[in-house]
This record gives structure tokens, C-alpha cells and sequence, in this order.
């Protein structure tokens, strides 16, 4: 069954590219190569979820959000200097 949920637009800077990973409830539900300057638009369910920013074993940040029915948030992501 399809729920309603939200939409996350996630850019990057202070690099070309990373991967990022979305999780919710511990469930990695989108993995994939995220570029400066081309923000991806994920649609996640509504909860508490995180977002990841790595390359290979190396978090390069990480952050935590609650997404809402209906909601769109702006996330922009950064790598730890």
C-alpha cells in the first residue's frame, strides 16, 4: 500500500560529488551518486529518517530529519572540513 510522504531535494557542496544514502527506520531505501550543482529530489516516506554523504567506508557527514506528509524540504549537504 502507497502512503503519502515527502520530498527531500538534497545538494551538495564543498566537493564534485559523494554517494548519499537515505535511511529510514535503519532501512538504507536510496543510495546513490549525488553531484554539485545537480541537487537530486528523493521522495521519502513521512518519519524520522537520516542522511548520509560517504565514499567508500568514510562518512563525510550525516544528519538527521523528521519528514511530514506533504512536505518539501531544501537539505544541503556539506562534508565535514
Amino acid at each position: 500500500m502507497l502512503r503519502p510522504g515527502a520530498t527531500f531535494v538534497i545538494d551538495l557542496a564543498g566537493r564534485a560529488q559523494a554517494r548519499c544514502a537515505v535511511f529510514v527506520a535503519g532501512l538504507r531505501i536510496e543510495d546513490f551518486t549525488l553531484h554539485a550543482g545537480d541537487p537530486a529530489e528523493v521522495v521519502v516516506p513521512a518519519g524520522e529518517l537520516r542522511v548520509r554523504i560517504y565514499e567508500g567506508d568514510t562518512v563525510l557527514q550525516e544528519r538527521h530529519f523528521t519528514a511530514r506528509v506533504g512536505d518539501r524540504q531544501a537539505i544541503r549537504m556539506q562534508p565535514h572540513a
